[in-house]
């Protein structure tokens, strides 16, 4: 009788443990779980910040070859993006006379290019260039 009182202290403090244990590994899960979730959020604020710089940079070359550029809308394919997904910058271009001749350049990142999860980034830039002679 009092080896089996035994086993079933064993028993008791084996499975005790057992719980510790998964517990703690749950813990640990989670926490990885969460962390990746936050590199993930960075990355794709990261990657929709130099979206939304292209696009500035990309509406200044695009006006110094043609000042009547209004703007557009750039699909940019995630085998550009090192294939994880795609973005897409808007670009609107808008004649301005004050203070002075110019283009006010509005420029507007996502991605990823999808509603749930995308970040977005805004600019505006002023442009000092001729202003188009009608």
């Amino acid at each position: 009788i009092r080896r089996s009182k035994r086993s079933g202290v064993a028993l008791a403090i084996v499975l005790i443990g057992l719980v510790v244990v998964l517990m703690l590994t749950g813990s640990l899960v989670r926490a990885l779980s969460l962390q990746q979730r936050q590199m993930r959020s960075a990355q794709y604020q990261l990657q929709s910040l130099w979206l939304v710089e292209s696009g500035v940079q990309r509406a200044t070359g695009a006006l110094r070859d043609s000042p009547d550029y209004a703007g557009e809308l750039w699909q940019v394919p995630a085998e550009q993006l090192g294939g994880v997904a795609s973005g897409s910058v808007s670009i609107s271009v808008e004649a301005v006379t004050e203070p002075q001749p110019g283009r006010l350049v509005r420029v507007e990142a996502r991605f990823p290019d999808d509603l749930q999860r995308g970040v977005m980034f805004r600019r505006e830039v002023f442009l000092s260039l001729p202003e188009v002679s009608d």
